[in-house]
């Protein structure tokens, strides 16, 4: 698989579980930039790295990310930062809505404005924009329902992003994350994956609870697939959203 090399790119949300994993996996051949508030990330999860430049900050600061975008210009940008848990989006909608979709428009905006050169940008969804849709497997073009202010805001950006790649010629891709797993999912947070609290309750030969029937049948991803196909939908010019797309794509 080719990797990207010498470029400057940005992770929002890098010290959480897939973004400190997609930061180990570039920082040996590129400078990284690292914008996290820590409210659901660690900065224990990143790398001791001359490469690594970290910022404890919220990426809803708009004049904190414009400076940073116009000092850096990055190569690349990753928009991982989110409030992922749903319950917490039912409970704060209008402050996890300006989090999960108002920032990343700010980002768009400022690298419209200044016609910022950016190779790639790449936002990362969720599959809780198909709701309790029952068709299976789920694809890019299956129906969508979202059903919580968290779903609908991560459906709202990719709109966004993939217009503004259409819109104003600047590369984007989306992707759906589903149960993703592995390396530094924190198992002591009340929105863990399951498999993360049943493989820390192993190891530590502690009981794990089972609710339903035990029945039920969930898709995993291991996070390392997840890191390579980021890598590969970033650095793959084939794969955005463009201006010569020739259909406007549909639930993509």
């Amino acid at each position: 698989m080719d990797k990207i090399k010498n470029s400057k790119i940005l992770i929002t949300g890098g010290a959480g579980f897939i973004g400190s994993n997609l930061t180990d996996a570039l920082i040996e051949d590129n400078e990284i930039v690292v914008v996290d508030d820590l409210s659901m990330g660690n900065v224990e999860n990143l790398p001791q790295s001359t490469h690594l430049h970290f910022f404890e900050h919220s990426i809803t600061d708009k004049k904190f990310m414009n400076q940073l975008l116009l000092d850096w210009q990055f190569d690349y940008i990753f928009l991982l930062a989110a409030v992922a848990s749903v319950a917490d989006t039912i409970e704060r909608p209008l402050e996890t809505h300006e989090i999960n979709q108002n920032a990343n428009i700010d980002i768009l905006e400022t690298i419209r404005v200044k016609e910022l050169k950016v190779k790639k940008i790449l936002f990362a969804s969720s599959a809780a924009v198909y709701g309790n849709n029952p068709e299976l497997p789920k694809r890019e073009n299956s129906p969508i329902d979202p059903l919580s202010p968290y779903a609908i805001d991560k459906f709202a950006t990719e709109r966004f992003v993939i217009d503004y790649g259409i819109l104003y010629k600047i590369p984007t891709v989306c992707t759906r994350f589903f149960n993703v797993y592995g390396p530094k999912q924190n198992p002591k947070s009340p929105y863990s994956g399951v498999l993360s609290l049943i493989s820390e309750a192993t190891k530590n030969g502690e009981l794990f609870s089972v609710f339903g029937d035990g029945k039920q049948i969930r898709d995993f991803v291991y996070v390392e697939d997840v890191i390579q196909a980021l890598q590969i939908l970033i650095i793959n010019d084939s794969l955005n959203y463009s201006p010569e797309t020739p259909k406007y794509p549909s639930n993509t």
